[in-house]
């Protein structure tokens, strides 16, 4: 009886909890290479990111001296460029010429934090470099993987 209850209660346990940087979610394993990040947490503790791989969900605009990662799409309107992040994707970045594609929509992205590089005369909160992943996020075609 003992055995049956500790086995169940360690099922139960790692329904929903992380193990080595994978989530597992009932019999599904979804990988976790890089930590989910809210532009929140990443402008409140730009040390505790500082050199880690991130991963952030935010609306993009991308023009000349003027690269963000915005909260939202008011505060790029508003000029509030303390709620964002400088993104750091210089004229000889791979896909350069296919970048404009992704401005002025919300996008999640992968790369490097860095707190010390702040934009464009300073007017961010951090930068984000190495990009390694970029694409426009469609909460609506965004579906839970379902427990069984």
């Amino acid at each position: 009886m003992k055995i049956a209850t500790c086995l169940l209660l360690l099922t139960i346990y790692s329904f929903n909890h992380k193990l080595n940087n994978n989530i597992i979610i009932g019999d599904h394993v979804v990988l976790n290479q890089e930590p989910d990040v809210s532009l929140v947490n990443l402008i409140a503790n730009p040390d505790k990111y500082n050199g880690k791989k991130i991963r952030v969900i935010g609306y993009l605009h991308l023009e000349f001296e003027g690269n963000g990662l915005y909260l939202h799409k008011d505060d790029y309107d508003h000029a509030i460029s303390k709620n964002s992040i400088w993104v750091n994707i210089g004229p000889k970045h791979p896909e350069v010429s296919n970048l404009k594609q992704y401005s002025d929509h919300y996008v999640i992205m992968e790369g490097t934090y860095n707190s010390e590089m702040t934009g464009h005369m300073g007017m961010n909160s951090g930068s984000i470099e190495n990009i390694t992943r970029l694409d426009i996020w469609e909460p609506a075609n965004w579906k839970p993987i379902k427990k069984k």
